[in-house]
């Protein structure tokens, strides 16, 4: 009676600390919202390694939580980006934040909303932005790590006529302009300094 008593004990145990264990191991994603401000919501993120320890760092955008009302009577607001860094106990820490390296819900023109997504490169990540109406534009900003901080490695943009007319006939204009512009360009930029509507 005692060996099966014992033994209940230890497959209790067991399972105790295995919730535990899958608690810990999703703990990151819900330290995430200890990090959004009063009056914003979270607009989107990306995870991995950013400063090279192999732990799980986050970036993530944010949005005011009223902005969609806020543009429709047109008041444009921010939308931080926070880099995150993971500690040697999956704790979140805030290194980063700036306020300017992404454009605003109406900033797209007729498409609408310019935001199209982030995503991670080796040493840093990449914003993404397409907006216009029959002409379309993209920009797309890379931020490199060096040492402790961000910096703007990457300014790529591009324009082409999507819709044209000749003739009172629809014609498709493939023709385009592209521009990138790198560090050699315009020197280091922090990405706290960066501000995009320049």
């Amino acid at each position: 009676m005692n060996t099966i008593f014992q033994f209940a004990i230890l497959c209790l145990s067991g399972l105790l600390f295995s919730s535990q264990q899958m608690v810990a191991s999703t703990l990151p994603t819900t330290q995430i919202e200890a990090f959004i401000p009063q009056g914003y919501a979270l607009l989107d993120s990306v995870s991995g390694d950013l400063n090279g320890d192999w732990r799980k760092d986050w970036v993530i955008v944010l949005k005011k939580s009223d902005e969609d009302s806020l543009a429709a009577i047109g008041i444009e607001t921010t939308r931080p980006v926070i880099v995150l860094y993971s500690d040697v106990n999956s704790q979140l820490y805030q290194v980063h934040r700036a306020d300017n390296l992404v454009y605003c819900l109406g900033c797209g023109g007729i498409w609408g909303d310019p935001y199209s997504g982030i995503e991670l490169v080796p040493h840093g990540f990449k914003i993404y932005h397409y907006g216009g109406s029959n002409w379309r534009w993209t920009r797309n900003l890379t931020f490199f790590r060096s040492g402790n901080e961000f910096y703007l490695e990457e300014d790529a943009s591009t324009s082409f006529n999507l819709i044209g007319e000749k003739n009172d006939e629809l014609i498709y204009d493939t023709d385009f302009t592209s521009t990138v512009r790198t560090a050699q360009d315009f020197g280091k930029v922090r990405m706290e300094d960066f501000r995009i509507e320049q």
